[in-house]
């Protein structure tokens, strides 16, 4: 893939995930809260949780990387391949973009209505899941496939939900993002590799 089709494919996504995603998120929480959404409010201006999220991230990848060893069929190997333009997709854009409507602002709002942790984190899990399922039918077509991702994407929501429910930052659940994205881009596989040299 050239250098200009890269671009167009990383400006695609993020456009996409601003107007199909963020755009509609902050217009729901100016109609829910009555104003506009304060990074206070999305947990945006505290770090607090970092170091249990580096915990979790370091678990989450463990526990991918043993479902993979063991041939679980949940787990796939990561692709070996990584374009720049899907890097930065899988590692900033949906990290932050994901976050910021799931755990930043549905599972507040839920929890601000008065839903229990159980019901905002499942329902937060689950749109969270399902909002992906447009860009694997446009990447692969309607395969049997989907939904073997669908129930891990689910698990992470949930755990990406427990996390933020239980730190006042959002960063928390942005910190998992990142790793889990990381590995299952085959970022991490292409950084060891890197490492160990030739």
């Amino acid at each position: 893939m050239d250098e200009s089709s890269e671009a167009r494919r990383f400006l695609f996504w993020t456009i996409a995930k601003v107007v199909a995603w963020l755009l509609p998120t902050f217009i729901m929480l100016r109609r829910v809260r009555g104003d506009a959404a304060s990074a206070c409010w999305l947990g945006l201006t505290t770090a607090k949780g970092l170091g249990v999220a580096a915990a979790w991230s370091l678990l989450w990848i463990s526990l991918q990387e043993a479902g993979v060893r063991l041939q679980l069929p949940l787990f796939s190997r990561p692709p070996s391949e990584l374009t720049w333009s899907a890097a930065l997709t899988a590692l900033l854009v949906a990290p932050l973009f994901e976050e910021l409507m799931f755990r930043g602002a549905m599972l507040r709002v839920l929890r601000s209505e008065g839903c229990t942790r159980g019901v905002s984190v499942t329902l937060a899990a689950l749109a969270f899941a399902i909002l992906h399922v447009p860009g694997w039918v446009f990447r692969l077509g309607l395969v049997p496939a989907l939904a073997g991702s669908f129930v891990p994407m689910c698990g992470f929501g949930m755990v990406a939900g427990a996390l933020a429910w239980r730190t006042p930052s959002l960063w928390a659940p942005i910190l998992l993002h990142f790793a889990n994205n990381f590995w299952s881009t085959g970022a991490l596989a292409w950084a060891v590799d890197r490492a160990s040299g030739p």
